[in-house]
């Protein structure tokens, strides 16, 4: 079994899991937050975005949710090693008796979007499912992402750059109105990889579109 440390918290990495990239760690520190607030991660995986999340306001309610039992079981143990309270909850997003509608603050997510048979492929049937897009995988999220977010709350993911014409309609069109933006580049000279949307539940137009992020020239 291995760890990893995230400040003051230490979390297991099961080998079935999905392993912290780069995309959860930036939307852990894109996603704006407030004290108090009821903060949902929608395919938790180990814990990770939600625990780097408490590391910035500690007293966030978390629901960490994750159709994978390896997941849940393994952001369950974290949250017990680390002595924190954290609702966990084993489903699809799809099901609507998962999750109350209209009861969180801020929703995030960082989905599966690989496409099928694409880039590297891990050899576990669980990891692989973690990374890979279910056809209508896009529109599912943000629909759930838009039926479980309160009026006024916020709705924040992270999606490959070259996606996000596609990412920007779903949203709009579940009535998640983008508010922020940021693209996030591994290298000055490439193009953005991957885009950071945060949203506003029937928030009014108007989209801040922040500097980019560019990987290789971050030293904190």
């Amino acid at each position: 079994m291995e760890f990893e440390i995230f400040g003051s918290y230490t979390l297991e990495q099961p080998p079935l899991v999905a392993r912290l990239g780069t995309d959860s760690l930036w939307l852990s520190r894109f996603v704006t937050l407030k004290p108090h607030e009821k903060f949902c991660d929608l395919g938790c995986g180990n814990g990770a975005v939600s625990f780097l999340a408490l590391s910035r306001v500690a007293s966030l309610h978390i629901t960490a949710v994750d159709r994978s039992p390896e997941a849940t079981d393994a952001t369950q143990a974290n949250a017990q090693r680390n002595h924190v309270s954290m609702d966990v909850r084993l489903g699809d997003w799809r099901d609507k008796n998962l999750l109350p509608a209209g009861y969180f603050d801020i929703v995030v997510s960082n989905p599966p979007y690989f496409a099928p048979h694409t880039g590297a492929i891990s050899r576990d049937t669980a990891r692989a499912g973690a990374r890979t897009a279910d056809p209508n995988g896009l529109a599912d999220l943000v629909a759930a992402m838009a039926r479980i977010t309160r009026t006024g709350g916020k709705a924040a993911l992270v999606y490959p750059a070259t996606h996000l014409s596609a990412v920007l309609t779903c949203l709009t069109q579940v009535g998640l109105e983008p508010k922020r933006l940021q693209m996030l580049h591994h290298r000055h000279n490439k193009t953005a990889s991957l885009a950071l949307v945060e949203t506003r539940r029937c928030g009014q137009v108007g989209l801040t579109v922040l500097p980019p992020i560019i990987v290789s020239e971050v030293t904190t």
